[in-house]
């Protein structure tokens, strides 16, 4: 399996979980025919969820654009 930007396992299939749960929702709005059909809470709680696993996504992405700065800081200082 080929995962982007040194995701962990986990981190990967969050990643593409928001990614397919964002498609869903777009193509949910796009049918939907009345106004009434989603709740602002239903919708809510479908953001929540999808926030969380993008923070987790995006935290992780800080973390190792950090240990990457680190690392050529430190290779830069060896030579």
């Amino acid at each position: 399996m080929n995962r982007p930007y040194s995701l962990s396992e986990d981190e990967f299939h969050k990643l593409e979980r928001a990614q397919e749960s964002i498609t869903l929702m777009s193509i949910l709005f796009g049918e939907v025919q009345r106004s009434t059909t989603y709740t602002p809470q239903m919708i809510a709680s479908f953001l929540d969820a999808l926030g969380e696993d993008i923070s987790v996504v995006i935290q992780s992405m800080i973390h190792e654009v950090k240990n990457d700065r680190f690392e050529s800081r430190g290779a830069s200082h060896v030579q």
